[in-house]
């Protein structure tokens, strides 16, 4: 139950973070620019790890042992709305709600000393 959990999330960190990224390291302020860099550095790839998730998924349904059958369904399942919501859900939201500029950003303390 932890790989289910963890492949439910992976797919929306990986596209939140490159949003933070946009903002951050390559200076991008508007959401919109914010989505496109997300979604063109992030997305083949995450779209990419989906598939080839859903094709080992596949080859479970023909399994003889019910354990593997049943693996099979909730790992495509899975993996289905986790692209779902994260390609889609998550990514229209960001562009139509997400933080723009720096807003948003935590300043942690610096342990350096001066």
């Amino acid at each position: 139950s932890i790989m289910i959990v963890g492949l439910s999330v992976d797919y929306a960190i990986h596209l939140g973070h490159m949003y933070t990224v946009a903002g951050n390291t390559e200076g991008l302020k508007s959401r919109e620019d914010k989505f496109h860099y997300a979604v063109l550095t992030m997305g083949p790839t995450v779209l990419a790890g989906g598939l080839t998730t859903l094709g080992a998924g596949a080859f479970l349904f023909g399994a003889q042992i019910t354990f593997f059958g049943k693996m099979g369904v909730l790992l495509t399942l899975t993996v289905c709305c986790s692209l779902f919501y994260s390609l889609i859900f998550l990514m229209a939201v960001a562009a139509w709600l997400g933080p723009e500029g720096t807003t948003a950003n935590l300043k942690y303390p610096s342990c350096k000393k001066e």
